[in-house]
């Protein structure tokens, strides 16, 4: 009877084994096939250990100096923001939540994630109005109230950029009153 043992492969995530092509309930935080028995003569084949490629979440805090959503060409990043990541992974709900500050560009990136479905949060940024968010890309309708990116869903080895918060510099108006003599 003998016990197969992995050492995890650097940049890999554990992924879930089997033992005679047979799955291994929770195998994938083991790296361990055990039970293994071989007469004289026999073989044991499929005994298997699935790896994981992190995927990875990213995008931006920026000024949407033009209202559309979209982070265009020019438009300036907000460093110093705080983005929070929630959900749950192939091994159950993320907690505590992941926080993570943007950079000097806006640029914010969640990575060695697992396979799973997220959600990322942004904290408002001070002295700005909230704009149009986007997953992927993609403007959410009616985010320049919510702050929220959800429902992204990330498989082995994949990913999902630009899932970006346009933020807006309020406008202005002065002027004065006066006598006119």
């Amino acid at each position: 009877t003998y016990t197969v043992t992995e050492t995890q492969p650097a940049s890999y995530l554990d992924g879930v084994d089997a033992k005679n092509g047979v799955v291994i309930a929770g195998s994938n935080v083991t790296d361990l096939v055990s039970g293994i028995t071989l007469a004289s003569g026999g073989t044991s084949v499929n005994d298997n250990f699935g790896e994981l490629v992190a995927p990875g979440l990213s995008g931006f805090v920026y000024s949407d100096t033009n209202n559309n959503g979209i982070k265009d060409s020019g438009e300036a990043g907000i460093g110093g923001v705080q983005v929070t990541l929630t959900g749950s992974s192939d091994l159950g709900v993320i907690a505590p939540p992941i926080t993570v500050t943007t950079a000097s560009d806006g640029s914010y990136n969640f990575g060695t994630l697992r396979p799973g479905t997220y959600t990322i949060t942004e904290s408002q940024p001070t002295g700005y109005l909230d704009g149009l968010d986007a997953k992927g890309g993609v403007v959410i309708a009616g985010s320049n109230t919510t702050d929220l990116v959800s429902g992204i869903t990330l498989n082995s080895g994949g990913s999902s950029v630009n899932d970006n918060f346009g933020e807006l510099v309020a406008a202005t108006a002065s002027g004065f009153v006066y006598s006119d003599l």
